[in-house]
C-alpha cells in the first residue's frame, strides 16, 4: 500500500468532500455535506501530514492536528450544504406539493441534540399562483380560517381571565386569505383534535397566503 503523503491525503479529502456533496444532492439529506467535512478533518487529525515547505516549522504536527480539528468542528456546527435547495426538496416531500421553483426568502432551524427538539421555519416566495392549484387537492390542506385548536396552538387565545398558547417555537405570520396545512407527526394524523391534550408536540404546519404568494412552513418538535 502506498504511503499516504500530503498530496495524496489532500486528494483523498477532496474526494470525500465531493462524495458528501453528491450524496446530499441525491438524497436531499444535507448532512452528507457535513459528514464530508468531518471526514476530511479527521484525516489530518488522525494522520497529520504537511507539505515540504513546512518541514522546518516548529510544532507543525500540532498545528496540522489543530487545523484538522477546526475542520471537524466546521462540519459539526455549520450547515455547509445548499440550504435553499434542501428546503425546497424537503418541503415538497413533506407537504406533497412541488415548490422547486420557489425562492427561499427566510429560513431558520434550531433542531439539535439527540432527540432532535427544535423549530424549523421557512418562508417561500412564488412568482405566480400555480401553487394554489396543487394545494386545493386533498392531502391535509384546508381553506382559512384555522380551527379553534390550531388558532390556540399557533397564535394562542386570550380571554379576560385566561391565556392559552401559542405552542410553537416562532412567531407565525398570519394570512387574510389562503390555505393551511397541519400534520400531527406524533399522532400520525391530519387531525388536530388531540394536539392540545399532550405535554409535547411534534407537528408540521404551513400557511399559504394567496394574496402575497408566500408559503410559511414550520416544523415544531419538543
Amino acid at each position: 500500500m502506498r504511503k499516504l503523503t500530503y498530496g495524496r491525503q489532500m486528494i483523498l479529502g477532496i474526494v470525500l468532500l465531493t462524495l458528501g456533496h453528491v450524496l446530499s444532492w441525491m438524497t436531499g439529506w444535507r448532512y452528507f455535506d457535513n459528514l464530508g467535512w468531518i471526514a476530511y478533518g479527521l484525516l489530518f487529525l488522525i494522520h497529520p501530514v504537511w507539505g515540504a515547505g513546512a518541514m522546518d516549522t516548529p510544532h507543525i504536527k500540532t498545528y496540522v492536528r489543530l487545523a484538522g480539528a477546526a475542520v471537524v468542528l466546521t462540519g459539526c456546527f455549520l450547515r455547509v450544504g445548499g440550504a435553499d435547495d434542501y428546503w425546497q426538496r424537503h418541503i415538497s416531500e413533506s407537504l406533497q406539493i412541488n415548490v422547486s421553483e420557489a425562492t427561499v426568502i427566510n429560513s431558520y432551524d434550531d433542531h439539535s441534540g439527540f432527540q432532535g427538539d427544535g423549530t424549523s421555519y421557512v418562508v417561500l416566495s412564488f412568482e405566480d399562483d400555480k401553487l394554489e392549484n396543487q394545494i386545493a387537492a386533498p392531502g391535509g390542506w384546508h381553506s382559512l380560517p384555522l380551527t379553534d385548536n390550531l388558532e390556540t396552538l399557533i397564535y394562542g387565545t386570550r380571554t379576560e381571565t385566561e391565556a392559552t398558547g401559542p405552542f410553537i417555537g416562532i412567531t407565525m405570520s398570519r394570512a387574510e386569505s389562503g390555505y393551511w396545512y397541519f400534520y400531527d407527526r406524533q399522532g400520525e394524523t391530519y387531525s388536530d383534535d388531540q394536539v392540545l391534550n399532550r405535554g409535547s408536540y411534534n407537528y408540521t404546519f404551513a400557511i399559504y397566503d394567496t394574496q402575497k404568494d408566500l408559503l410559511y412552513y414550520c416544523e415544531y418538535d419538543t
